[in-house]
Parts: C-alpha cells; sequence; structure tokens
C-alpha cells in the first residue's frame, strides 16, 4: 500500500504553505498607551496640558480593550483625578515598576490646586501672580504622567516608545493651536493694561 497523505497537504489551498508545527501570531492588545518620552513632553507643553486628556483616555481605552471589561473610556479621562490611582497600579503591576500610589497623588494634588487656583485668577481682568502660579502647576502635572508614562512603555515592552514617536498632521495641528494660545498668554502679560476712563453710555 502507498502512504496516506499529509491531511496538511490535502487541505492547503493554492500558493499557501501550511506549517501545523508553527504557533499562530500573538494577537495581544497593549494593555497601555505608548509614546515616546519626547513625543509626549512636546505634545503636553505646546498644547498647555490639554493633550492630558487624549493620554488618559488613550490608557484607559487601552486597558479596555486589553482587559475586556466595561469600563468607559471617555468618563474616566473626564473625571481623571477620581482613576488615576487605579491606572498607575495597574501599570505597576504589569511590569513597569514606579511608585504608583506617590505619583498619582502627586497628579491628583497639582491638578486640583491649579483648577482652583485658575478659577481664583479667572476673576481678575489683569494677568497676576495666580495666573502665573495655574500655568506653572497645570505644567507640573505633567511631571508624574511622564514618570508614567515611561512605566507604562516598560510594560509593553518598548521603554523608548520607538512605535509612537513620529508626529502625526493631527499632531501638529493641536501644536499649532496650542501655540496661538501661549501667544495670547504671552501678549497679556507683556501688554501693558488699557485704564479704564470711565466714561460710558447712559
Amino acid at each position: 500500500m502507498g502512504q496516506s497523505p499529509d491531511i496538511s497537504e490535502v487541505y492547503r489551498p493554492p500558493g499557501v504553505d501550511v506549517d501545523l508545527g508553527k504557533p499562530a501570531p500573538s494577537l495581544a492588545v497593549p494593555a497601555f498607551y505608548v509614546v515616546s518620552p519626547t513625543k509626549f513632553t512636546i505634545l503636553f507643553v505646546c498644547t498647555m496640558g490639554l493633550y492630558q486628556l487624549y493620554w488618559f483616555y488613550a490608557h484607559f481605552r487601552s486597558a479596555k480593550l486589553a482587559a475586556r471589561d466595561d469600563s468607559w473610556p471617555v468618563a474616566r479621562a473626564i473625571f481623571a483625578i477620581f482613576f488615576t490611582h487605579d491606572l498607575f497600579r495597574r501599570i505597576n503591576m504589569s511590569g513597569g515598576y514606579f511608585n504608583a500610589d506617590t505619583f498619582a497623588t502627586m497628579y491628583v494634588i497639582l491638578a486640583i490646586v491649579a483648577r482652583i487656583i485658575d478659577r481664583v485668577s479667572a476673576a481678575s481682568d489683569s494677568f497676576g501672580v495666580l495666573d502665573l502660579l495655574s500655568i506653572v502647576l497645570g505644567l507640573a502635572t505633567g511631571m508624574p504622567l511622564f514618570t508614567a508614562q515611561k512605566a507604562a512603555n516598560r510594560a509593553c515592552g518598548d521603554p523608548e516608545g520607538r512605535q509612537n514617536s513620529s508626529f502625526t498632521l493631527a499632531n501638529f495641528v493641536w501644536c499649532g493651536i496650542g501655540m496661538l494660545f501661549w501667544l495670547l498668554i504671552l501678549a497679556g502679560a507683556l501688554l501693558p493694561e488699557i485704564p479704564h476712563t470711565g466714561a460710558g453710555i447712559d
């Protein structure tokens, strides 16, 4: 009797190589958002910290897809101060290895204080010390996020964030918008205040 044909050869479509001994390609979803430290810093500063809203959303979305849970990334990003500790702890436990609670607490405190001072300074018509302090604290919130991002990159096996190091057109657009706001702030700080004459229309 002749040798029975290999089952992989019988059902192989033309032009397709079948190797039943090879494992299937990995379809694992990255547990966290990956971005290079340089790109993170530029986007955060140029957008006056508004980048953190997308940053939180991207992390929560990646965590949701990886864990396949029913969380709402948009809601968590908007109310990030209530979910920062959970996110940082997940990064730490996944191999990021950093002091998650300390940096999460630092972010929450800086974010809350910055918002309070911003509300108080908004009552003044002129640029003052509180406005400057609000800007400084707002930018300072990027420090704990930067540390968490480096940890997230390590946890995803890409410490340098090479897979997301180049800038897209959308990145340049948002940076351009952010720079316009920076120019307005600079103009408000440097231009002399126009005195009120007291004249009006009765």
